[in-house]
């Protein structure tokens, strides 16, 4: 059990608020972004429901307002998979930024509560009904997200707008992914995972970080495999709040 985030940018919350279709007829995936700690809402954009939908909106995001040390989602695509580790593409991608992944249980939204309340009220403020076009629906959710932001006091804040607490975070988005400082490790390792390009994972017990400060627990890391046929990046997972990175 990860302890709940109290500063700002220490976890973000990700997910579909659920599609609906605007009044001519085109389908709508809004894809919501909510900072834990100070509730801020930090995106709301109407993206395609895929992983490469999801990162383009997000690569925007990092490189207005930095990186979070973590991320909450469910485990459904596109941010987890059903393969080993529970990893897609997408969470990968977040590892080699140094972005913990955590998955709520499945069917258990009531753990991501935060970012679910914020969802009923988007519904109710923003799609009933629907605008008329995406461009006007994402009109609607520009406003909500100030209003929610900027005017609204929180019972859970004291009274106080999400802005009054947040801040942009300290760490920025990497021009390249093996610059160095892109890649911290922390504590001791719980398992290693072997990451081929597709995001599949693979455990590997004999696989070793060849420059990291944490050790593999073998006593935690399952029997040794073959090594995989395709390329793969080394993937270090760890146990404390701030605890993933990877290795390419």
């Amino acid at each position: 059990m990860v302890a709940p985030a109290i500063t700002p940018n220490e976890e973000w919350a990700i997910d579909f608020k659920g599609w609906f279709r605007t009044r001519d007829g085109k389908r709508c995936d809004p894809l919501t972004v909510t900072d834990t700690a100070s509730r801020f809402v930090i995106e709301i954009r109407i993206v395609d429901p895929t992983g490469t939908g999801v990162r383009s909106a997000l690569e925007r995001v990092f490189k207005d307002i930095g990186l979070p040390d973590a991320i909450r989602s469910d485990n459904g695509a596109p941010f987890g998979s059903t393969g080993a580790g529970g990893l897609s593409v997408l969470s990968v991608w977040w590892l080699k930024l140094g972005i913990e992944p955590r998955y709520i249980p499945p069917a258990s939204p009531q753990d991501n509560g935060r970012h679910e309340r914020m969802h009923r009220t988007l519904k109710a403020e923003t799609s009933k009904p629907p605008a008329e076009t995406a461009a006007e629906q994402q009109r609607r959710f520009d406003t909500f997200r100030r209003h929610f932001n900027e005017q609204r006091p929180h019972e859970a804040l004291d009274q106080k707008q999400p802005v009054k607490l947040w801040q942009p975070s300290s760490r920025a988005l990497p021009g390249r992914l093996d610059d160095p400082g892109t890649t911290p490790i922390t504590r001791s390792a719980a398992c290693v995972l072997l990451v081929r390009s597709n995001g599949a994972a693979t455990t590997c017990s004999s696989a070793r970080p060849s420059r990291a400060s944490a050790s593999v627990s073998a006593s935690m890391a399952p029997a040794a495999i073959s090594p995989p046929a395709a390329p793969v990046s080394l993937v270090v997972r760890l146990q404390a709040p701030r605890a993933v990175a990877a290795l390419s």
